[in-house]
């Protein structure tokens, strides 16, 4: 079983073997992972081998333990819609769940009218894990997003079930009008359960 430790100095973050991070070894000692002073899991095995945590705080875990952040990117100054983006490719090695959490905000408001997220907003597609059937997710239009204002903003996060070796694609929707368009980020981040 891993045996966590705990080093002191948080001095400097220059790899596995630093003394400001929390490590987790195996029974000779080495590395498996450590977790940064910012809570950043960093694994030292291959996905073919990847670390699984029978149990976290006491409660016993399952699957493959805790959800870990596989891929995040960040789609800045945006002014026009995104169409089927490749954001991930799952592992070859198997298929599974993945939780992707998403974030939209304006940064530019546009000299007449806007919608953030377009009709359609924020939508995934994806190979299903189960039969191979090519899949969308529904709509995650939401309310409030045509205020043409740098406070217009909306987030929210799909569960999907995806084949191994498959993509992972988003598209987020986008309406504007005027001389001067509307731009905004979008910020997505996706878990594998």
């Amino acid at each position: 079983m891993a045996t966590p430790t705990k080093g002191a100095d948080w001095s400097s973050e220059a790899g596995p073997n630093i003394q400001d991070a929390v490590h987790v070894l195996d029974a000779n000692s080495n590395v498996l992972y450590w977790v940064d002073r910012n809570g950043v899991i960093h694994n030292n095995n291959s996905a073919a081998n990847p670390v699984v945590l029978g149990t976290f705080g006491g409660a016993p875990t399952a699957s493959h333990g805790v959800p870990v952040e596989v891929f995040h990117t960040d789609f800045i100054a945006q002014q026009a819609a995104l169409s089927n983006q490749l954001v991930y490719t799952v592992p070859a090695s198997r298929a599974g769940f993945f939780r992707i959490n998403w974030m939209a905000k304006v940064t530019q408001v546009a000299s007449s009218t806007s919608v953030l997220g377009g009709g359609a907003a924020f939508q995934v597609t994806y190979t299903d894990g189960f039969d191979g059937t090519s899949l969308t997710t529904p709509s995650t239009a939401f309310t409030g997003n045509s205020g043409n204002a740098l406070t217009t903003q909306g987030s929210g996060g799909v569960l999907i079930y995806a084949a191994a070796g498959s993509p992972i694609n988003v598209s987020f929707g986008y309406t504007s009008s005027g001389g001067t368009p509307m731009q905004y980020m979008l910020h997505v981040r996706i878990e594998d359960m």
